[in-house]
């Protein structure tokens, strides 16, 4: 994995962790990371997670649910 992709990736998983714990809308949560495009980070969180970051609330809602 190139050294730009292993850095986003941490990035990704910190972004998944704020959003999950409810702490940081992902609007917030794409900008603190140093994202400033949101339709990138959108498509980046995608490829890493397999979903949007919208469904990643939605399914970790129903697993608290």
């Amino acid at each position: 994995m190139p050294p730009r992709e292993f850095i986003e990736s941490i990035k990704m998983k910190h972004a998944a962790q704020l959003i999950k714990e409810g702490n940081m809308r992902v609007s917030d949560a794409n900008y603190l990371l140093g994202f400033n495009d949101p339709k990138y980070f959108t498509i980046r969180f995608k490829k890493i997670f397999g979903m949007s970051p919208s469904q990643y609330i939605g399914q970790k809602a129903n697993e608290k649910g």
